[in-house]
């Protein structure tokens, strides 16, 4: 097996609009984000264990990205070799740049900083 993403399961949940079914919150990352030497599995926060609104007993930070993909309150990791289609990866938090259709849709991932004035 080539491992392709680290898949991040949080003991949070939710029910889906669109289903009568409840998904916990689950993210993906690439494994060259996950073995990053910034991204990091948090147990404490200034030498004390994480609060349950930071997130215990583990939270996942990935710099750089959005708020999602750090997620809390983690329950299981696990590795696999194929790309993640959880739906808070596939269906929200995701970018969807053609209006007609789904086509070339993209996870939210990077921050991305808006120069403009």
């Amino acid at each position: 097996m080539r491992t392709k993403e680290i898949v991040f399961e949080g003991y949070d949940h939710g029910q889906r609009t669109d289903s009568n079914k409840l998904y916990n919150f689950s993210r993906s990352l690439p494994i060259e984000i996950a073995l990053d030497e910034d991204s990091l599995i948090a147990y404490e926060y200034n030498n004390h264990p994480l609060s349950f609104k930071h997130g215990f007993p583990l939270r996942l930070i990935v710099p750089g990205w959005y708020g999602m993909a750090s997620v809390k309150w983690i329950k299981k990791i696990v590795v696999i070799d194929n790309e993640f289609k959880g739906p808070f990866q596939t269906v929200d938090y995701v970018y969807y740049p053609n209006q007609e259709n789904d086509n070339e849709k993209i996870p939210v991932t990077t921050i991305n900083v808006n120069n403009s004035p």
